[in-house]
Formats: structure tokens, C-alpha cells, sequence
């Protein structure tokens, strides 16, 4: 269910229109780290998660 998450790379088409409109960074990961927020409105709009995903972290999200 969660398999478009390997597609985000970070690129949009926005970043060659205007260079200056954004902060480029890289991932952390952390050690024993965890997920504490997930915006779960942008993920159903970004066609991450399925409509009718419920708004609740479990362990798949959260890996």
C-alpha cells in the first residue's frame, strides 16, 4: 500500500522555475527515531495514501 513512498526523490518542476523559492536539505535518518507527524491530507492529495486511509500512524507509515 505505501510503495509511491520510494518514488519521492525531493525534485519538483516549481525548483527550475524559481531557484530561490526553496531550502534544498538532506534526510536525517536517526537512530531509534520516530515519526511523530504525518500530514495526512498532503499525502491522500499527492496520491501517497489511498482517500478512505485513516489518519492514524501505524507501523508500516511509520517505517
Amino acid at each position: 500500500m505505501y510503495e509511491k513512498f520510494k518514488e519521492l526523490n525531493g525534485t519538483h518542476p516549481w525548483r527550475d522555475v524559481t531557484p530561490d523559492s526553496y531550502v534544498d536539505y538532506q534526510v536525517r535518518y536517526r537512530r531509534k527515531g520516530r515519526v511523530l507527524y504525518f500530514n495526512f491530507p498532503l499525502a491522500k492529495e499527492l496520491e501517497l495514501i489511498p482517500g478512505d486511509h485513516p489518519p492514524t500512524i501505524n507501523k508500516e507509515v511509520a517505517d
